[in-house]
């Protein structure tokens, strides 16, 4: 009776060495297809995260670019400004260039250099003294500077608006 159990029991412990190995050759290949599948899925967004870089870097340096322009720009705008007004006021200085003002006949006393001088239609102009003269452009000079800086400002938002849209 003993080797009858033992057959059965060999018996049965082969059919569960059967279905544990199917079992278990199922479970593999299960897992390597969902593996498979993770791994698929990773290099997909992998590569998608890749362009995603790629293509910020690309505006970001568009950006630079852009921002290094209107840099240069407004250097050179302030540099030719600075010119002109430094020309300016050594001509003033020099008395090659003078500035006045149109003044109403006989509301002041003007030399008669000073009535008519520059004027084509004989209108009475008073000349501005030097030193006034060379304020009124320092002013002038600041004025236009806030301007250029305000333009370079406003290219800057442009600039930003495009790389945010």
């Amino acid at each position: 009776m003993m080797p009858a159990l033992y057959r059965y029991a060999a018996g049965a412990l082969a059919v569960l060495t059967l279905l544990a190995g199917i079992w278990w050759h199922g479970h593999s290949r299960g897992a390597a297809g969902v593996q498979a599948e993770w791994d698929a899925d990773r290099a997909r967004l992998n590569t998608k995260l890749l362009a995603q870089e790629r293509s910020a870097r690309a505006a970001e340096q568009q950006h630079a670019q852009a921002l290094a322009t209107i840099d240069a720009k407004y250097q050179e705008n302030e540099r030719n400004a600075q010119l002109e007004t430094d020309r300016l006021r050594a001509q003033l200085r020099a008395g090659t260039v003078r500035l006045s003002v149109p003044v109403v006949s006989g509301s002041c006393s003007l030399s008669a250099t000073g009535v008519g001088a520059g004027g084509s239609d004989g209108a009475a102009r008073a000349d501005i003294q030097p030193a006034v003269a060379d304020d009124l452009v320092a002013l002038a000079a600041d004025a236009d500077a806030v301007v250029r800086q305000l333009s370079a400002c406003q290219a800057v938002a442009r600039a930003d608006r495009l790389i945010a849209d």
